[in-house]
């Protein structure tokens, strides 16, 4: 029988207990780590490195360690997952409860996505410059509210000419692959606000979706600073409505929350009943977006979410209680 991927770790690799918790400590794969900063909880099966930030699933840390694709690991350990129906008693909160100890089969959708490139006068934020200045104090100011690892991890640059100047640019990767990008006004003047390259297919796309692929739970936000603000398994749509390539997309994951902003209130319920995941929760925000908010204030949201196939989340938009 092939065991579970939190016991092939301990099996394959030389982890340090730490102390009399369930977790134990390892060099961590992602940033030659050297004083094992990653601490892997074998309780709930995921993995934290205090140096470089990265953090996931077990199978995304046996991916790491082993140099193979996520996808390869993932076949590996469900080899012997047979396929069932699952029958679920109590209460709604105990039948959810259930269903997400379930450990069916997944697979994620393998759609191919063409390069583009940077427009002309890009340059990334970072290293900081006098031209970079600029775009950088935006990104940090008390609007955006980003850290320096949220512009080093999202890959945040800026234009300072051409069609793109005065815009910050928000990299859009699929496979790895830059396959499109939004131009933001950081002076409050131009039109449109948001600029996407000519030709550019934003329904076909996820903001973030490779990072967030690593993990079991995802969270959809409406636009890239408020899935930024969420944290590395959030995406965004770039828009109130879902395409049905982004359902595909995000069919394989565990658990969806969705966050939109306070004004999609009724298209977040919509994408709630559009998704075949049973696992789907709604977060209604009362006013703004997600990045008007704290991470700390947007966890509390998620974990106190509204499970999305219930008919209290649909009577509460339809009487007007928000």
């Amino acid at each position: 029988m092939i065991p579970s991927p939190t016991e092939y770790l301990l099996e394959n690799y030389e982890f340090v207990k730490n102390g009399g918790t369930p977790e134990y400590k390892i060099n961590c794969p992602f940033c030659q780590d050297t004083k094992q900063h990653l601490y892997f909880n074998t309780r709930k099966s995921v993995f934290n490195c205090f140096k470089c930030g990265e953090k996931g699933t077990d199978l995304y840390l046996i991916s790491a360690l082993e140099g193979k694709p996520l996808y390869e690991v993932k076949k590996k350990f469900s080899k012997d997952t047979k396929k069932f129906v699952p029958v679920v008693t109590g209460t709604l909160q105990t039948a959810m409860a259930q269903l997400s100890m379930l450990e069916m089969p997944r697979s994620r959708p393998e759609p191919t996505f063409a390069e583009v490139e940077y427009p002309p006068f890009y340059r990334p934020v970072f290293p900081l410059s006098k031209e970079t200045g600029p775009f950088y104090q935006y990104l940090i100011g008390p609007k955006r509210g980003l850290t320096d690892q949220d512009i080093e991890e999202n890959q945040l640059g800026c234009c300072t000419d051409g069609t793109y100047k005065n815009r910050v640019i928000i990299p859009i990767f699929m496979e790895e692959k830059l396959v499109g990008y939004q131009g933001r006004d950081i002076t409050g003047t131009a039109t449109p606000k948001i600029l996407n390259p000519f030709g550019f297919n934003k329904s076909k796309v996820l903001f973030n979706y490779d990072r967030a692929a690593k993990f079991d739970e995802v969270v959809i936000a409406e636009g890239a600073f408020g899935a930024i603000r969420i944290g590395p398994n959030a995406v965004a749509t770039l828009g109130k409505l879902i395409s049905d390539e982004q359902l595909r997309l995000l069919e394989p994951f565990k658990r969806i929350t969705i966050m939109l902003d306070s004004d999609a209130h009724e298209e977040a319920d919509k994408t709630a009943r559009r998704l075949k995941n049973l696992n789907v929760f709604i977060v209604f925000l009362k006013t703004g977006q997600p990045d008007d908010y704290t991470r700390k204030e947007l966890e509390k949201l998620v974990s106190e979410a509204v499970y999305g196939r219930s008919l209290a989340a649909l009577s509460t938009i339809l009487e007007g209680k928000l």
